[in-house]
């Protein structure tokens, strides 16, 4: 398994180390961190937003430089590393298009990133360059909260559980492999989520119902002799319903598939994915397809 994780020396940023480790320590061999650091380009004003921008001094490009990859040479120098391949970058241009070039190019299996740090990654939002990190590279990105519980939870007794909520669509589906890889690596279980619009149009609620929760038990057999696979069927606006799912049973990632190409504005039946991610207080995983 082989994870990338954007760093800019913040402790926030700092945050996705420890997941990423656990699984790596828990994935297949052979285990590969590369540590990732960007030097906004001082030529360059980037504007995060319309109250933020960032303008470097050009003659301070080359101190930048050297202090990122002192800082990553003794990032990776620390015990917590011991046993995995450590790779370290600095890289000098938009944070998000240099973590999603990276990520190809270094053909990483995850991107692992805390909602913001400072320096190159403060006050990007979370829809932002996260979203825009997931839909140019096509790799899995795995959103660690800046505040709350650390991932996964250190303080459960019950073994971790991933939500997977799916919809019929093959787009819905590219989410269960990563979801059972990490699953697998936590030696965690999967809960597959189908949410059912409630509409009075409906021709026959129980159909529906079981329809749903055939489509959730053929794929809990794909899946059952890799991990755990629990499936639920639910009634509602699906961003709400998985918001409620993640805080009753606790779960400690949600993982979503999105094809959407401007913006994390299509996700299921409708818009749902960037409310997701506002409304589930923990980690997760961001997966867009290439086409």
């Amino acid at each position: 398994m082989h994870i990338l994780i954007p760093l800019d020396g913040s402790p926030l940023a700092e945050r996705a180390i420890e997941p990423a480790i656990k699984l790596l320590r828990g994935g297949p061999e052979p285990r590969r961190l590369t540590l990732m650091q960007i030097v906004i380009d001082p030529t360059v004003t980037l504007a995060i937003s319309p109250q933020y921008s960032y303008v470097y001094d050009t003659n301070r490009l080359e101190s930048q430089l050297m202090l990122g990859q002192e800082y990553l040479k003794g990032m990776a120098s620390r015990p917590m590393f011991d046993g995995i391949e450590i790779g370290s970058s600095v890289e000098v241009g938009d944070p998000s298009e240099e973590i999603a070039r990276k990520a190809k190019a270094a053909k990483t299996d995850f991107i692992v990133m805390t909602s913001h740090g400072r320096s190159g990654l403060a006050h990007l939002a979370l829809g932002s360059v996260a979203e825009a990190v997931a839909r140019n590279a096509g790799i899995p990105t795995l959103i660690v909260r800046s505040q709350g519980e650390t991932f996964p939870n250190a303080n459960r007794q019950n073994v971790p559980t991933v939500l997977v909520p799916l919809d019929g669509s093959l787009l819905a589906e590219t989410a269960l492999d990563p979801a059972v890889t990490i699953a697998q690596a936590l030696h965690g279980t999967i809960l597959l989520l189908r949410v059912l619009p409630v509409s009075s149009s409906l021709p026959d609620a129980e159909e529906s119902n079981r329809e749903a929760s055939g489509y959730l038990a053929t794929i809990r057999r794909r899946y059952e002799a890799k991990v755990i696979v629990q499936t639920e069927v639910v009634w509602g606006e699906p961003s709400e319903q998985i918001a409620v799912a993640a805080a009753q049973h606790r779960l400690d990632l949600v993982v979503l598939a999105t094809h959407a190409r401007v913006g994390l504005d299509r996700f299921l039946n409708g818009s749902v994915t960037e409310h997701v991610l506002h409304r589930v207080s923990g980690p997760v995983l961001i997966l867009h397809p290439l086409d």
